[in-house]
């Protein structure tokens, strides 16, 4: 390959970070990376690639979040050094040290278009990260993929609602102004295991829905308020009408009424919490008779039919980590871990001789993780702190807990 510049390496390296590496730069960037000597771009001062290096540790660590060490009376949170970077692809881990340690990943995940710059081999047998893919079910029962194959442009009409698609993988509903049909159309938006998609509603409130979740709602508002129906996962953020409530059902057993304001709810069925939790505005959940009503930073949890609890101080980014295209994980166990990575890498959970069984036995993780990287490296990046191991066979990850 030809001689790169100290210029070519530093935009690369942050054309890297921004996520905006053409494929012929991306295969530049990572042949360049794989000459480069074991331990060259390690922590050292005399390292030949000072400058990628300080852009690269520049970028991560600007958005690192100071960790508290475990067994410090006061408290306090203090920021650790990240000793160790070991590629320009990277998973951040939190050890229960409160050590950071940054882990190589064999490729940065999919960057325009790419899907990963492994042999097939790997690929076949390793599960990738899950995109943009649902699908759109008409009132009439008719179905649309929406995938890389989905047209761009206008996909169907129902009644004076024109439905298009982007290719950013976001739909979007136009309704006329003046509307005034009779004829109320329903279309759901389905994602499987492995698929997420974003929506626009006929009222401009833009909906992120996370893998194996659902959302049905009208295709024009025509009534007294703004009705909704979640299954599984979702981020609303509401257009603001005051004439007008939002109201999300939630798997038929609570809701949640706004007026405008950023939200996320986690509703999915194999989860004993429901979790509404709000970033902006207000919001009320209800369940029968029993209501609350949240703050920013608050979230509130329902647990089968008992009363509603709230709960403050919320670390909000790693409730809509997904969102932001990660896995964030504090003080989680290996189970709640696993039920994210099954419905993202769309794969089966195993735990031997009854690994990880209960809350008090399972070990605790606290990490960050890209979500467009392999299956194979999450696990790895896992494995590094010594509390698990991992096997992958077919569709199915085996979990051995140490």
């Amino acid at each position: 390959m030809p001689t790169l510049t100290t210029e070519q390496i530093r935009d690369l390296a942050d054309k890297w970070l921004k996520g905006t590496l053409t494929a012929d730069e991306f295969r530049l960037f990572e042949q360049w990376y794989n000459q480069q000597p074991s331990g060259s771009l390690s922590w050292e001062k005399d390292s030949r690639e000072d400058l990628l290096k300080e852009r690269l540790f520049e970028n991560i660590t600007g958005r690192m979040e100071a960790v508290a060490a475990p067994g410090r009376a006061d408290g306090k949170r203090q920021r650790m050094i990240p000793w160790r970077l070991v590629a320009a692809a990277c998973v951040l881990l939190v050890l229960s040290a409160g050590a950071l340690v940054w882990s190589r990943l064999s490729s940065p995940a999919p960057i325009a278009g790419i899907n990963s710059s492994l042999p097939a081999a790997r690929a076949a047998n390793d599960p990738a990260p899950g995109g943009n893919r649902a699908t759109l079910i008409l009132d009439n029962g008719s179905t649309i993929s929406l995938d890389s194959t989905a047209a761009e442009g206008i996909l169907a009409q129902q009644g004076s609602t024109r439905i298009m698609n982007r290719a950013s993988g976001q739909l979007i509903y136009h309704a006329a102004d003046d509307n005034r049909e009779g004829t109320i159309f329903y279309n759901t938006v389905s994602t499987a295991r492995g698929g997420q998609y974003q929506l626009q509603l006929p009222d401009g409130t833009r909906v992120w829905l996370n893998a194996a979740s659902s959302l049905r709602f009208p295709t024009a508002f025509t009534g007294k308020e703004r009705v909704v129906e979640l299954k599984g996962e979702a981020y609303f953020e509401v257009a603001k009408n005051a004439a007008l409530p939002f109201r999300v059902k939630i798997n038929d057993k609570a809701g949640v009424e706004v007026l405008g304001t950023s939200f996320n709810l986690n509703a999915y069925e194999d989860e004993q919490v429901i979790r509404a939790t709000l970033l902006e505005g207000s919001v009320r959940m209800k369940n029968g008779p029993s209501a609350a009503l949240l703050a920013p930073g608050q979230q509130a949890q329902l647990a089968g039919a008992q009363e509603i609890h709230i709960t403050d101080d919320v670390n909000t980014d790693e409730i809509v980590a997904w969102k932001n295209n990660r896995f964030y994980f504090r003080s989680a166990d290996i189970r709640t871990i696993m039920r994210q990575l099954s419905r993202w890498y769309d794969v089966d959970v195993e735990y031997s001789n009854g690994a990880g069984g209960g809350a008090k036995s399972s070990p605790r993780f606290n990490a960050e993780i890209p979500r467009n990287t392999y299956a194979s490296d999450v696990l790895k990046a896992l494995e590094l702190t010594g509390k698990v191991k991992f096997r992958i066979e077919g569709k199915k990850i085996i979990v051995d807990v140490k």
